[in-house]
């Protein structure tokens, strides 16, 4: 019994922490990324810029900063993943 309510809350938080990547993306960068995209429009570009992890949770702080969204490096990565997840799909 232990074990299952282990595996569910941990199940509940990662798709807590999926969302909140969203919906913080939502908040704060639709105010320069308001044009929406589909998924291949992030793989198909020939000049990717964004070709590592690192260098999308580098552009997510930069982007954070610019907007004085006020995140938490936590929140920082959450955004990074959820972008990650979602559109670019790069390798840790």
């Amino acid at each position: 019994m232990n074990k299952l309510m282990l595996v569910l809350c941990i199940f509940s938080f990662s798709i807590l922490f999926a969302n909140e990547g969203e919906e913080l993306h939502k908040e704060s960068c639709f105010s320069c990324h308001s044009v929406t995209h589909d998924k291949k429009f992030y793989t198909s570009r020939v000049n990717k810029k964004m070709k590592t992890l690192a260098k999308l949770t580098a552009q997510v702080k930069m982007c954070s900063g610019a907007v004085n969204a006020g995140w938490f490096p936590e929140e920082e990565k959450l955004v990074a993943k959820w972008l990650n997840d979602t559109y670019y799909h790069l390798k840790k």
